[in-house]
């Protein structure tokens, strides 16, 4: 982990305030995150995945539903969901993505939820219903 996101975190810790500028770098606020979920910071977790979503893209979306669902994060996750659901336009951009073909290739039970979240399945019926 990169020693600034180390400051920030403890910062964190013993000002409950964070630096403006780590709201800047998505990459070293993911490794905040990180952070704070691994140490159960739960304060500095919940306004560092606001802060993601802020800032989701569609290049982004499949890399942070993946670290959402490797920390198990179901408040992030659920909403890079609605994020990347939200419109057929967006969806279709974000599987042009090299984040996305990831996503496909080392997870696709997250393309299968993806599926399921942006066209929920029908319940099947019983036999004694038919």
């Amino acid at each position: 982990v990169d020693p600034q996101v180390v400051k920030w975190f403890l910062k964190f810790i013993y000002t409950d305030q964070i630096d403006t500028e780590a709201w800047d770098d998505d990459e070293a606020l993911c490794h905040l995150l990180m952070l704070a979920h691994k140490y159960q910071v739960s304060k500095l977790e919940a306004a560092c995945a606001a802060q993601i979503v802020a800032h989701l893209s569609e290049e982004n979306a499949a890399e942070r539903l993946m670290m959402a669902d490797q920390f198990e994060i179901p408040q992030l996750r659920e909403s890079v969901l609605d994020y990347m659901c939200c419109t057929k336009t967006r969806l279709a951009a974000i599987q042009s993505t090299e984040g996305f073909a990831r996503l496909a290739q080392t997870r696709p039970r997250l393309a299968v939820d993806i599926l399921a979240h942006s066209v929920p399945p029908v319940q099947k019926r019983k036999a004694s219903e038919i």
